[in-house]
């Protein structure tokens, strides 16, 4: 019952348990027959599969809209788990205690030979792997809170050992974790009330932050002041000012707290898809750089005055028949048989073909450029390519003059480089950069990687129009981070 619940919650969570339910259908299987177990199973996940039931037939998804915006993006598998690997070693920078009680958890079968401890630690393996491949997240170490505890009920559960000396060093150990974890500057309880008043230091070129110390001068308890208005973030005060104004239909990046403040009055258009049903299910655009988590969507031409006038007046018009298949599992009557069957195609993926995915992935090129792109995409298995193929995306070093920027700029010509050899030193520098230890020298050499309000869109789909970011805004401000309230 308690992963069913886990599972309600968050999907993925699964992951966690699923081999300590395989380890138990195993164990009742031998002894009482593989059908008892499975009953038990069953009966523990009914809950689940009652919710997934009503979720289709309400929703018209068995997964959250946010499921679709974050991880139907369209984006490879390198790059993403490169992202994840990335997150990996923030939180290992940061907070130097979880990964190791993590690492020795997954360990510890190898010490007491248990068969539950090692479907404990298959569980946070595969949850860390899970992690990894879907880019991490853009809070720090927030998926990494779950196989966390799971990891220090694992290692409690372990039998201490019986030598006096032994157990004074687990003693030693867990003491020193403990004033570790104390001793970091971003501690929660040494937090005060100055906590989080510089947001230039919240986020890094991997789009990872610390989400707390960024809404902390705005929410955090010591910040309370009783003579202001309880919500006074820039972007609760934009959502009340479109209340106050009547929109109809507003345009934002950040929904969390301006759709709040908004009220149910206003319609907001989330350009990063996590409440749109039809942003969601369009591929992120890859002309410009992302933020894990928060995607940016091409708004179609046209959406903003079907959003307002409910009328399809999108100028895509097989975009506009996907559309109208969305409308109607999601406004449609609910038991309409025509809302049924549009449940039923959209989730097997008939529909899918109206969408032109290199249009809305790459909308400022034009249509044969698009198809010259994804015409050079080679065929050959990753392993099979060319070495300058295979590589990952290399830093920028210091002065340039380096192994690294020769190969760098040589990776354009990859039939004339593909029978050089790499060094040992070129392959220690490659695995450097991949382990994220080249990220403060890419800072200087490259721009902001998160130019999200340097200036703002205007328009719809190909047709926009930027206007320049405002002066005197920080970085930080000029980056419009997209809020986390709305997370998946």
């Amino acid at each position: 019952l308690v992963a069913c619940l886990l599972a309600l919650n968050r999907m993925d969570a699964f992951l966690l348990v699923g081999p300590a339910i395989g380890l138990r259908l195993w164990s009742e299987g031998r002894a009482r027959g593989f059908s008892a177990g499975a009953r038990e199973v069953l009966v523990a996940f009914v809950p689940f599969v009652l919710w997934e039931a009503f979720s289709l037939f309400y929703y018209g998804s068995l997964v959250p809209n946010t499921a679709y915006a974050k991880l139907g993006t369209g984006l490879g598998t390198v790059e993403l788990s490169r992202q994840g690997g990335a997150y990996l070693l923030e939180s290992l920078r940061t907070d130097p205690v979880t990964l190791p009680l993590i690492a020795a958890a997954i360990l510890l079968p190898f010490a007491t030979r248990r068969p539950e401890h090692a479907a404990g630690a298959s569980g946070i393996g595969l949850y860390a792997l899970y992690v990894v491949r879907v880019g991490g997240d853009f809070m720090s170490g927030r998926f990494l809170a779950a196989p966390f505890f799971v990891a220090v009920m694992l290692l409690c559960s372990a039998r201490a050992p019986e030598s006096r000396t032994a157990r004074l060093g687990l003693f030693a150990a867990a003491a020193g974790l403990l004033v570790l974890a104390v001793s970091r500057p971003l501690c929660p309880i040494r937090s005060g009330r100055n906590y989080g008043r510089d947001p230039n230091d919240t986020i890094d070129l991997r789009g990872i932050a610390d989400e707390r110390r960024f809404y902390y001068a705005y929410t955090g308890l010591l910040r309370e002041d009783p003579s202001k208005t309880p919500l006074n973030h820039p972007w609760a005060l934009e959502g009340f000012e479109a209340r106050k104004a009547g929109v109809s239909v507003q345009r934002w990046r950040a929904v969390g707290l301006r759709g709040f403040a908004a009220g149910p009055g206003v319609y907001v258009l989330d350009q990063v898809a996590l409440a749109d049903p039809l942003l969601a299910r369009l591929p992120a655009r890859q002309d410009r750089p992302w933020r894990i988590g928060h995607f940016e969507r091409v708004i179609p031409d046209g959406y903003l005055e079907t959003l307002t006038s409910g009328e399809n007046v999108l100028v895509d018009r097989r975009l506009a028949s996907y559309y109208d298949h969305i409308r109607t599992v999601v406004r449609g009557p609910l038991f309409g048989r025509e809302r049924f069957a549009a449940i039923w195609n959209l989730n097997l993926g008939r529909y899918d073909e109206l969408i032109d995915v290199e249009a809305y992935r790459h909308p400022a090129a034009p249509a044969p450029a698009r198809e010259h792109a994804l015409a050079s995409v080679p065929d050959t298995p990753l392993l099979r390519r060319p070495l300058a193929q295979r590589l990952p995306p290399l830093p920028c070093v210091a002065g340039g003059q380096h192994e690294l920027a020769n190969l760098a700029a040589r990776r354009g010509d990859a039939k004339n480089f593909a029978p050089a050899e790499p060094s040992l030193r070129l392959c220690s520098f490659v695995g450097l950069e991949a382990l994220y230890f080249f990220e403060r020298v890419r800072a200087r050499a490259v721009p902001e990687r998160f130019p999200y309000e340097a200036g703002r869109s205007e328009g719809d789909g190909a047709g926009e129009k930027r206007t320049s970011a405002r002066p005197g805004r920080t970085r930080y401000e000029q980056a419009g981070r997209p809020d986390s309230h709305h997370a998946l």
